[in-house]
């Protein structure tokens, strides 16, 4: 990787947080409640599975773009959809200024796509994202694709890449943003008193919602009690009494041992399993990813995978401009890493 060094300068220079909004809390609040969403011309695609499920994808096609134009496909985090993450958004915006297609997938039941059965999503399936980029491969065989997944969307993705092969993989390469690594760590995280009444209970509010929503899919679901999932108010209660039960897992802690990107999948750890190119942004004051859970010594070792950890920048916020609305260093790093990777640079 000392490539990284003459085509990502990004990574080079000493991350600073503006000045008024210096701590991780603070920027993941001004990152996540008052930065706009620009509006992008989104073309809607509905992925129809054989299952009976569905997920819709959105487009953004640069004018007279080839079909060789690369392709950058963004996984948004845990109750994300294209038109309401900033996060991805201004990236969006940039790449497509650069000729290159952009691809935004919205987990199922979320983005205005609604369930038609009981399978929903989580953290360790990444069944249909593995779907969507054959999909978009077969549209587009001649274009290099790069994955960019944002906290849940970055263990999405991670959990993804580690299934696959040398062989078999489509992905030329991928950024994994703010990934939570063990999500036992993060949910002990955000037990804390500030995590807890700030970022933990407006999650699993929108979680049960989503819930509440489909209820007819899930209020007599033989493994779980309806009514206690509506009760829940912490993430950790929602995945014991939801998630864990919907997809089969014993408890939550073997779900969140599945989920976990640093965990042993099989014989090997995870990061030794990704097939290409991966690097890994988190900011050591992110309590979604605490600092401990980040395996960074199997990084350090990996031929593949790239750890980098800031001094700030708080969950898949990194600001850097008085301007919270102005591109940030996920866009910088985005930009140039992609490249890189897209044009073989070496």
């Amino acid at each position: 990787f000392g490539r990284i060094d003459k085509h990502v300068p990004a990574l080079k220079k000493v991350y600073t947080p503006p000045w008024w909004c210096p701590f991780g809390d603070a920027q993941t609040i001004v990152s996540g409640t008052f930065r706009k969403c620009p509006r992008l011309p989104f073309v809607r695609e509905v992925v129809e599975f054989e299952d009976g499920g569905a997920l819709g994808i959105d487009w953004l096609h640069p004018k007279n773009c080839p079909d060789d134009a690369p392709i950058i496909l963004f996984l948004p985090g845990i109750t994300g959809s294209t038109q309401d993450c900033a996060y991805i958004l201004y990236p969006a915006q940039e790449m497509c200024a650069r000729n290159w297609r952009v691809v935004v997938y919205n987990p199922r039941g979320l983005g205005g796509v609604g369930l038609r059965n009981k399978i929903a999503y989580n953290s360790a399936r990444y069944h249909d994202v593995a779907e969507v980029i054959k999909r978009i491969s077969k549209r587009y065989p001649k274009a290099k694709m790069i994955g960019c997944g944002f906290s849940m969307g970055g263990m999405v993705l991670w959990n993804y890449l580690a299934a696959s092969t040398k062989e078999n993989v489509i992905l030329k390469g991928a950024l994994i943003v703010s990934s939570p690594f063990d999500p036992s760590s993060t949910t002990n995280s955000l037990e804390s008193f500030f995590a807890k009444h700030t970022y933990n209970r407006h999650i699993t509010k929108k979680l049960v919602t989503f819930a509440e929503r489909y209820r007819e899919y899930y209020e007599h679901h033989e493994m779980m009690d309806f009514d206690r999932v509506l009760q829940s108010v912490t993430i950790r209660e929602f995945d014991s009494r939801f998630t864990a039960p919907l997809f089969g897992y014993e408890s939550v802690e073997n779900y969140y041992e599945q989920a976990a990107p640093n965990r042993k999948a099989i014989l090997m750890f995870k990061v030794r399993k990704i097939p290409v190119p991966t690097l890994c942004l988190n900011a050591d004051d992110d309590c979604f990813s605490p600092k401990e859970a980040i395996p960074i010594n199997d990084m350090n070792i990996s031929d593949t995978v790239v750890g980098v950890i800031t001094s700030g920048g708080g969950h898949t916020a990194f600001l850097r401009n008085a301007n919270p609305n102005q591109g940030g260093l996920v866009d910088e790093v985005l930009i140039e890493w992609a490249s890189m990777l897209i044009h073989d640079l070496h």
